[in-house]
């Protein structure tokens, strides 16, 4: 008879093989449609497997699987179309010497068009396409990200979003323009308050220009990529749900604001714009858990626009309202592992 241990390995090997075969097939592009495969295999797992006789995660078994599936997600990677939206921007780099050229040419002074004097850019829509460029040249430059033909829709801004919001507060400063930051964390609690593997935290910022209220986001398409975006990673044992951008492209104006912030890197601000944009970052930090506990089939939220302004600038937060175990990485296994989180798509 075999002993507990030899059970665990064997059943760890299967589990390894089935990804293992999985990995191999997601070169072929249909990473969709395989990594599905991958969630429902482990929604489906027996519950000995994920928990031991006296209720312990088994991380003999579960844990394996779990690190395996998180190194297949963070390494797949499809080419052609890294993005769930079609994006094809270019983005050219503009050196020193191209401003001066530039200059010359418009017959301004070479002066301010290297220093960017304030007075020369009144318009708000002129300083915020200057901003927007100028944050994004800094960071491509300093995380070497910097290639041939560049395009908006290929370019990696994992985890460049502090980066970017200072030097966006330290252009603003140079202007005379007022900026003030927005600071994300999953379930816009404390830091480190939720485990989430989707993200650790977000940084953005609200510039005023002539009274009018802008949202800067250079680095938002970080959100659309593909490995993470697929509603079936809902309700798998110890994963989050699924990523921002899995709830955008689902919702028509939620849709064109995800566009004009990947696109254009700013967006004016109202009070359908702020719920827009902070729906997708709530809708992304619940987990299989809320939908199933609350008999829930839509991705919805009811929050207001001030609801949001409290959860970003007070000590108000989502877990107050939808409890800690329904929020970040998912701690117990859902009742119907049968569960269709595509069908609340309507």
């Amino acid at each position: 008879m075999k002993t507990n241990f030899e059970k665990n390995y064997d059943i760890l090997n299967k589990g390894l093989e089935f990804l293992n075969e999985k990995n191999q097939h997601l070169k072929d592009g249909n990473c969709h449609e395989i990594m599905s495969l991958v969630y429902e295999w482990l929604k489906k797992m027996p519950k000995e497997y994920v928990f031991d006789s006296l209720g312990y995660e088994n991380t003999v078994i579960i844990g394996t699987l779990l690190n395996k599936v998180r190194n297949i997600e963070e390494t797949y990677l499809d080419v052609t179309n890294p993005h769930i939206l079609n994006i094809n921007i270019p983005f050219t780099m503009e050196s020193q010497i191209d401003k001066i050229v530039k200059a010359i040419k418009d017959g301004t002074a070479v002066y301010d068009a290297i220093k960017l004097n304030s007075s020369e850019l009144k318009e708000g829509e002129e300083f915020l396409k200057f901003l927007v460029k100028e944050v994004r040249q800094n960071v491509l430059s300093e995380n070497y990200l910097v290639t041939k033909d560049m395009n908006l829709g290929r370019i990696d801004f994992t985890n460049c979003c502090y980066q970017a919001r200072k030097h966006t507060e330290s252009i603003c400063n140079k202007h005379g323009i007022t900026s003030k930051k927005i600071k994300i964390y999953p379930g816009f609690a404390d830091y480190q308050e939720l485990d989430n593997d989707l993200m650790r935290q977000h940084h953005a910022s609200i510039v005023v220009i002539n009274g009018e209220y802008y949202l800067v986001d250079t680095t938002y398409s970080q959100f659309f990529k593909k490995n993470k975006n697929n509603l079936d990673r809902l309700g798998v044992y110890g994963l989050s749900g699924a990523h921002v951008g899995s709830y955008m492209v689902i919702d028509k104006d939620r849709l064109n604001l995800a566009i004009k912030l990947i696109n254009d890197g700013y967006v004016k601000l109202d009070k359908n714009v702020l719920k827009n944009y902070m729906d997708g970052f709530a809708l992304s930090f619940r987990n299989g858990l809320f939908y199933e506990n609350n008999n829930i089939s839509s991705y919805t939220t009811p929050y207001t626009d001030d609801d949001y302004l409290k959860f970003l600038y007070t000590d108000d937060n989502q877990i107050n309202y939808e409890g800690k175990e329904n929020l970040g990485r998912q701690l117990k296994l859902l009742k119907n592992p049968l569960l269709d989180f595509n069908s609340f798509v309507k």
